[in-house]
């Protein structure tokens, strides 16, 4: 939970793991005073800063991810190379 500064210096994130506390503790307004514990806030605020961490790294890595996936396999040199669209230009039409 570091981010940089406008300076460009990093720095401790105080508005994302303050945000998550807050939105964590007013959440409790939702649940039913039996709900309403320490440890029902610490879990919500924990998986809250624990999906942003996720969401932050899969919109800095996606991209990768997405070209390893979409990656096509070369062929390699022990097979025949397969015809290209020009090898059938001057081909002669069969009856």
């Amino acid at each position: 939970m570091i981010t940089r500064s406008r300076s460009g210096a990093t720095q401790f994130n105080v508005s994302e793991i303050g945000g998550n506390a807050i939105a964590a503790t007013l959440s409790n307004l939702y649940y039913t005073p039996a709900e309403r514990t320490v440890t029902g806030t610490l879990t919500r605020w924990g998986m809250q800063l624990m999906w942003d961490a996720l969401s932050n790294e899969m919109k800095e890595f996606w991209p990768d991810i997405r070209a390893r996936l979409h990656h096509r396999a070369s062929i390699s040199p022990n097979t025949s190379t397969p015809p290209t669209s020009k090898s059938y230009t001057n081909a002669p039409l069969s009856d």
